[in-house]
């Protein structure tokens, strides 16, 4: 999709017929829409996702009230929203007013009428990809931390497509259920039957363990984030006391992380000297009686014997001895060799015999290493649990001090810490156990699936409803299985294509990872977790959505019946830059039209002027003002403007007739 024009009419701000040409250059991919905070380009942003999916940001005030205040005073209670785009070299308008909605396709100046347009408008770009195609800057830093509506790893579905194959498996399962109870109906009283019915039960039991496992990861996230809002205020408090005692919590937290990495390294170490070392140690008188054996026989010639069975073979067949004599049969000394037989050793017995040797002595081998193996690991976990106890310790302390710091606002806060923190830590216990649950119901299920696919083959019957089944179940299994690659690899492509703008932008050596529970955090060359800045949280959401985009523009010719295709889409974006110093402005500017076709900034003066001018001046095809005007009089107040390509633009403008915004042309450069 590339968007050609925007015609509102008593839209919000926007009193009468306004009209917006964006440019669409790939050379100068950008339009430039000034305005100042108020004045309407939340607004603007909101008419476009209004007219393609009836609905608004989050941050969209009043969205029930979309009629301009003055249209409405003077009776004229119509409004609409057109947009005018280009997908696949054909021209599509977008019409939508408060009680209709059409899509039609432009030919030669004719308007052909687009069927089912809601359904035409998903296949372009999908309801719930929408929301990272048209946003709101102001929300990025919730996205980075995971707590934002859609969070993460909903966004990474969202742009994979995943809604319609997550709605195939709920499906699926249904027919299952539905299966089973069918089977029961027809023989209640067989153990099959029995069997059946206590399979959909374990099923049941699975599928509400793993709702709960999500819930239990957003809860975590969303107390996580709150969590970090509390030492964002404490370290930024008024009062000395309260940030020096924040900032040493943030060490001493970033200490404790460190040390919690050791002791799960600790504990995984412990783990696998039990695995190595087991069978050595359990062993070990069998080894010593085993090599003593072998030794001993050795000795006295019986293993192996001091003659090979193919050589006597050899010597018997060919009626001659190695010494050139020969040997006849029925002759004392074919006789005589003809005894060896019961002392030649076979050469597999000898190969065994060998093996069984060297398996012995390398279990010795494992047996003195062992003792200082176990002391060596026990004693790095014993000192690493004891440091994490001892800072653990300190931390209590740190907020003990904290709360006695006679401050009520101080108290509070530090309270309600103490409470989400205590939440954390129960959730992350409930995680575990329902994680363990989900393992455990699981087992249960396949052993349980086992039995009944073995009883299931003597009965023709029943044999036929679990062919059935275990067809459902395939299904399910290729399904879940694609989802879960799919996304593992796209998470994995996005963290490269983060950690690419990070190492050429950043200052610092950091690096971004998105961990298995969705959560993007910055590590730096240590790995040690990052605390971010409001700066860098902006950053890395600003970063994340563009390479989403990226991904979702790789995607759009995507074939295969389980995944929605990706989306070619503008990126329209109000108040990106927030509170990027200039520096990262310019660099972030600078990036996003390289990865994406068509970008829509909606800039305030304290976005635009400065670095982000000179950034992108040179890739801008369209430029716009929105002008504040206002039917009262000037009084003491000033006349706002905005510089823009040296020269001078009005903000607001006061004695006009109606109030209302204004969309201004200053510049067209294709």
């Amino acid at each position: 999709m590339i968007l050609k024009s925007l015609e509102l009419k008593n839209f919000r701000q926007f009193y009468g017929t306004q009209h917006i040409k964006f440019s669409v250059d790939p050379n100068k991919n950008i339009t430039l829409i000034h305005a100042e905070n108020g004045v309407g380009k939340t607004a603007l942003l909101n008419s476009i996702l209004w007219c393609f999916y009836k609905r608004t940001t989050p941050n969209f005030s009043i969205p029930t009230q979309l009629i301009n205040n003055w249209a409405k005073k003077e009776n004229k209670n119509s409004f609409y929203v057109h947009v005018e785009f280009e997908e696949n070299g054909q021209t599509f308008s977008v019409q939508r007013s408060e009680n209709s909605f059409l899509i039609f396709r432009i030919r030669n100046g004719n308007y052909e009428s687009v069927r089912n347009p809601f359904y035409f408008l998903n296949t372009i770009i999908p309801n719930d990809m929408a929301d990272y195609f048209f946003f709101q800057g102001e929300g990025m830093g919730s996205i980075a931390s995971g707590t934002r509506k859609s969070g993460i790893r909903n966004a990474v579905r969202d742009i994979l497509g995943f809604t319609v194959a997550e709605k195939a498996l709920e499906s699926i399962r249904y027919a299952r259920t539905e299966l089973r109870k069918e089977y029961q109906k027809l023989d209640k009283s067989s153990d099959l039957s029995k069997m059946q019915k206590q399979l959909g039960e374990l099923e049941s039991e699975k599928e509400f363990t793993r709702k709960e496992i999500e819930h239990c990861e957003k809860e975590q996230l969303s107390l996580s984030e709150r969590l970090k809002e509390i030492d964002e205020q404490l370290r930024n408090s008024n009062h000395d006391l309260v940030k020096q005692k924040q900032l040493f919590r943030d060490a001493k937290e970033r200490e404790v992380s460190e040390l919690s990495s050791f002791v799960r390294k600790a504990l995984e170490d412990k783990t696998k000297l039990v695995s190595d070392f087991a069978i050595s140690v359990f062993s070990q008188k069998i080894v010593k009686l085993g090599i003593e054996f072998i030794d001993e026989k050795e000795l006295k010639g019986k293993i192996p014997a001091p003659y090979n069975v193919q050589l006597v073979e050899d010597i018997l067949s060919e009626k001659k001895c190695i010494c050139g004599a020969d040997v006849h049969p029925g002759s004392t000394a074919f006789g005589e060799i003809q005894k060896l037989m019961a002392k030649a050793a076979d050469s597999l017995v000898v190969s065994r015999v060998t093996r069984a040797r060297s398996q012995l002595t390398a279990i010795k081998k494992d047996l003195r290493r062992a003792p200082d193996a176990f002391k060596n690991t026990l004693k790095f976990l014993s000192d690493s649990q004891s440091s994490l106890d001892r800072e653990q310790q300190k931390l209590k302390e740190i907020s003990l001090e904290i709360s006695g710091i006679n401050f009520e606002d101080i108290k509070n806060k530090e309270e309600l810490r103490r409470q989400l923190d205590n939440q954390l830590k129960e959730t992350i216990k409930q995680q575990a156990g329902f994680n363990y649950k989900f393992k455990d119901t699981d087992k249960k299920i396949q052993k349980l699936d086992g039995e009944v696919n073995r009883l299931s083959k003597t009965v023709p019957q029943a044999a036929k409803f679990q062919k059935r089944l275990n067809y459902t179940k395939s299904i399910e299994d290729a399904l879940s299985e694609t989802l879960e690659k799919t996304e593992e690899s796209i998470r994995i492509k996005l963290i490269s294509e983060i950690n690419k703008f990070l190492e050429k932008f950043v200052r610092q050596d950091f690096k971004a990872t998105i961990s298995d529970n969705y959560s993007l955090e910055l590590k730096d060359r240590n790995n040690n977790a990052v605390g971010k800045s409001d700066g860098q949280t902006l950053l890395l959401s600003l970063t994340f959505i563009s390479a989403l985009i990226n991904i979702a523009k790789l995607r759009a010719k995507a074939k295969g019946n389980i995944l929605t295709p990706g989306a070619i889409a503008p990126f329209v974006i109000d108040a990106p830059f927030g509170v990027l110093d200039n520096t990262y402005k310019a660099n972030v500017a600078k990036e996003i039209p390289n990865s994406v076709g068509q970008v829509i900034f909606l800039l305030s003066s304290g976005h635009w002027e400065g670095t982000v001018e000179h950034a992108i001046r040179e890739k801008v095809g369209h430029e716009y003002n929105l002008v504040l005007e206002i039917a009262g009089d000037q009084g003491r107040k000033k006349i706002d403007a905005i510089k823009v390509d040296g020269k001078t633009y009005p903000t607001s403008r006061y004695t006009c007739e109606v109030d209302k915004t204004l969309i201004e042309e200053i510049g067209r450069y294709v």
